[in-house]
């Protein structure tokens, strides 16, 4: 309503300038009003869960640093890194430690095996999860079941109850990069989508590399 009372002013200002011969300043004094009315520019792809859901409406991008758009993320980023270097950590330990309990070769080939069987079949079913019900209830509830998937396998040292459990967390896992990345893509716009997404890929290498210690 300002701008519009103020638009108002100033065209009859402008209007009264033009009785008066003064043309040149009439176009000296309107042309600012281009810039306060310029259409805004819309992200409709952010879903509600999106970080950056309260800002789907922003303006002209003049002047702004696209790193900006890793502030709202930095969150994200740091569970994205925690789960990485403990997956990359976990896929170390279970081969160690089936050895020391006398596991097989061929057995813990399998256990190993079975984490990818999870991680397709969470390729497939966890986008129909996401468009279901939200990054933040499919987020919380794979990694809640991760946990207890690992924590059975500390309790249950038996090569098959480790052989479902690393399906289950593969699963998991997978669901888990799937809503991270889809969530990180919904919350930035498409000038600083490159630059985020190499920044991901900077915290994953460094982060699976660095759980190994």
């Amino acid at each position: 309503m300002a701008a519009v009372a103020r638009h108002m002013a100033l065209s009859d200002r402008a209007s009264k300038l033009r009785a008066f011969g003064h043309a040149d300043r009439v176009k000296s004094r309107l042309q600012p009003m281009s810039a306060m009315h310029r259409k805004p520019r819309v992200l409709s792809n952010l879903h509600a869960s999106s970080p950056l859901y309260s800002l789907r409406y922003i303006g002209p991008t003049h002047g702004i640093r696209p790193m900006l758009a890793l502030r709202p993320l930095f969150p994200l980023l740091v569970a994205a890194a925690i789960l990485l270097a403990g997956n990359g950590l976990f896929s170390t330990v279970i081969a160690v430690r089936g050895a020391q309990e006398g596991f097989t070769a061929a057995q813990i080939g399998y256990i190993g095996s079975a984490n990818f069987l999870g991680f397709l079949a969470g390729c497939m079913l966890v986008p129909r999860m996401l468009r279901a019900v939200g990054h933040v209830r499919v987020f919380a509830a794979l990694a809640s079941i991760a946990s207890c998937a690992t924590l059975i396998m500390v309790m249950a040292i038996d090569p098959w109850v480790w052989f479902l459990a690393r399906i289950l967390i593969g699963f998991c896992f997978s669901g888990l990069f799937t809503t991270i990345e889809s969530w990180m893509n919904s919350g930035v716009s498409n000038e600083s989508r490159g630059k985020v997404t190499g920044v991901y890929r900077i915290i994953d290498i460094l982060a699976v590399s660095g759980g190994q210690f």
